[in-house]
């Protein structure tokens, strides 16, 4: 069971956790506190770069005065996907996670982490028969949720509650990626490590609150270089991963980030907040191509 719990990508997991696959940097002096908001400071309107982080708590609510001036001056909120289509992102999700006729988990899966799953699932206040259609990842993430939700529809999400907060306002919004490009990210990132994520989950599973936290709070002080630490981790074990999930990314939004501007209409760029630092995020890649950002 070691063996196999060490052979887990670390990277895949990482991008369940929010990017918390290691510690960060706690002997360290925090740092102090600042929020993952940037501003365009070379146009005429309003136009601001927002990092969330998924999971949160009550205590990180309200959000600090930067990011609610941010989302109060936008005349359009835009998302990593139009939050207005995520019943269809959903119903996309379900269809992907499960088996086509014919296949369940008891043949897709080896005979020891098979045996592993009928073995530990009781943990997570299931069993085998509720989870045999569904592919390796989607029971993974399924397990996960029973002990801390990962998704931004949670209700102490900070994308719900920017969502909420921009229909409340009778806001504008739209999405970085359309449905179709969401869905087929994430099946190509997590279809190939699939048992490997299951593994994880089903030997490690206990790790995975203490990381969250780590990673809420080095958000919560605006801690640049932690989060920087763990993505340079990512990129070290897993390059061809930090590519499809950041890079990659990244370089499609900056194009259709300069969209956004041109439209004139005051907006708020609101995404996981890994995505906007270190030398290929979207801050210095819209530097580069000659754009003035400010952190507040």
């Amino acid at each position: 069971m070691g063996r196999l719990a060490r052979q887990c990508p670390a990277s895949v997991v990482a991008l369940l956790l929010l990017l918390a696959a290691g510690r960060l940097n706690a002997g360290r002096p925090a740092p102090p506190e600042r929020p993952f908001v940037w501003q365009l400071i070379d146009l005429p309107v309003p136009f601001y770069l927002m990092g969330t982080m998924h999971s949160l708590n009550g205590e990180d609510y309200p959000l600090s005065s930067a990011y609610r001036q941010a989302l109060a001056s936008a005349q359009r909120v835009v998302f990593e996907y139009n939050p207005r289509q995520r019943q269809l992102l959903a119903r996309k999700f379900r269809e992907i996670a499960r088996y086509p006729a014919g296949k369940e988990i008891e043949t897709e899966l080896s005979p020891t982490t098979f045996a592993l799953l009928k073995k530990n699932i009781w943990r997570f206040a299931t069993d085998v028969d509720a989870v045999r259609k569904y592919r390796p990842w989607a029971i993974a993430l399924r397990l996960l949720s029973r002990q801390r939700s990962l998704s931004p529809a949670d209700p102490r999400s900070m994308d719900l509650y920017l969502t909420t907060e921009a229909q409340r306002a009778g806001k504008e919004m739209g999405g970085l990626e359309t449905v179709e490009e969401h869905i087929a990210f994430w099946q190509e990132l997590l279809e190939r490590d699939g048992e490997n994520l299951l593994l994880y989950v089903l030997t490690q599973s206990q790790r995975t609150t203490p990381l969250i936290d780590k990673t809420r709070e080095a958000w919560r002080r605006g801690d640049a270089a932690a989060l920087a630490a763990t993505t340079a981790r990512l990129r070290q074990s897993n390059p061809a991963i930090a590519h499809k999930l950041l890079d990659r990314r990244n370089a499609n939004w900056v194009p259709r980030i300069e969209a956004e501007m041109k439209t004139g209409k005051p907006t708020v760029i609101v995404a996981g907040a890994a995505h906007f630092i270190g030398a290929d995020g979207v801050v210095e890649l819209l530097r580069a191509r000659g754009h003035r950002v400010n952190r507040l």
